[in-house]
């Protein structure tokens, strides 16, 4: 059997792939060891046909998940895979093969280029599998629905205008959105409340707008866009940010990056890096192609220059706008 799991909505493709991981230790596998996870970017045919060969004596069938494999470098592996699932197939296969692509992934598509002819041609296979299935991100009436069903789990009441004020404030991103209604709900069953305000809200959920425009400020600095990043600059202080808030920002945004390269660079698939780091994978998934703008160099400098500031606005040597341009002067 060939599951394919794909698409830019990553919190509930993850969750799916997890309840599929479950259901078949539930079924057939208590212990796990006959799951086996491959990284889809650095791996081959032969790794593929031995972990299958390769099942315990004690199982019926092993579950083999191979993540990110539309990432991998090498062309050849996709119309070698192709032969080999096609193969597979025809004398029948008794385990589970899982492809889990995180990310926005067309038959047209692949990030900003378009699929070669050998990665379209094993993409539009894996689309017709029976148990193919996409996940794309949750209009507005989806996230509502969604967000009632999380919390009435929790016995907690959202007003629909309270409802449409989250969505505002944190956006339709379902990492976001589930790690700012943990932290709503907790607020309230901490004060013996079971309803959630639009108060609330706005003392506690964060903007995912703001963080968009952290991202989109890191990388008019990464690209020497001097104008874009003061245009952004300005728009964060007229949403009411302040300087040290946005300063904070930026430093634990350029820190990530540090850390993403480092990892990037040490040869480690994105589910690799988000577990090493403690990060969910949206975050990685964004974070990744921002540190082709940065060298190391770069970045530790930049992170030098930011503690800097940081002291000298803090102890009122600098008014934090001088300072931010006067960074962009020195990292241009």
């Amino acid at each position: 059997m060939i599951i394919f799991l794909c698409g830019s909505d990553s919190y509930r493709s993850r969750q799916k792939l997890n309840a599929l991981i479950e259901q078949f230790k539930k079924q057939r596998d208590p212990r796990g060891n006959n799951v086996v996870k491959i990284d889809g970017d650095k791996t081959s045919i032969d790794e593929i046909n031995g972990k299958i060969a390769s099942g315990s004596l004690l199982a019926e069938k092993r579950l083999l998940i191979v993540e990110e494999l539309f990432s991998h470098r090498e062309e050849n592996i996709f119309k070698a895979l192709l032969d080999y699932l096609q193969k597979l197939e025809k004398r029948g296969n008794e385990n589970s093969l899982i492809f889990y692509e995180p990310k926005e992934l067309e038959s047209k598509k692949y990030g900003a280029k378009k699929l070669t002819a050998a990665r379209k041609k094993l993409f539009d296979y894996l689309k017709t599998q029976k148990f193919s299935e996409q996940f794309n991100p949750l209009n507005n009436s989806q996230l509502s629905t969604w967000i009632k069903q999380y919390t009435d789990k929790k016995n907690i009441i959202l007003a629909p205008t309270t409802v449409a004020s989250l969505i505002n404030t944190a956006g339709n991103d379902l990492w976001v959105l589930h790690n700012e209604l943990d932290k709503l709900v907790n607020f309230t069953v901490g004060n013996k409340r079971l309803e959630i305000t639009t108060d609330d809200i706005r003392q506690l959920a964060s903007s995912g707008a703001a963080e968009e425009n952290i991202f989109a400020l890191t990388d008019a600095l990464g690209n020497k866009n001097k104008a874009l990043f003061f245009l952004l600059l300005e728009n964060q202080l007229e949403a009411g940010v302040s300087l040290q808030q946005i300063l904070a920002l930026v430093s634990r945004q350029f820190k990530i990056i540090l850390q993403v390269k480092e990892q990037v660079m040490a040869g480690q698939a994105q589910g690799q890096i988000a577990s090493a780091l403690k990060l969910h994978p949206f975050v990685v998934q964004k974070t990744v192609p921002q540190t082709r703008n940065f060298s190391l160099d770069y970045l530790k400098n930049i992170l030098q220059n930011l503690t800097k500031l940081d002291y000298k606005i803090k102890t009122g040597q600098n008014d934090g706008l001088t300072g931010l341009t006067l960074l962009f002067a020195i990292n241009s």
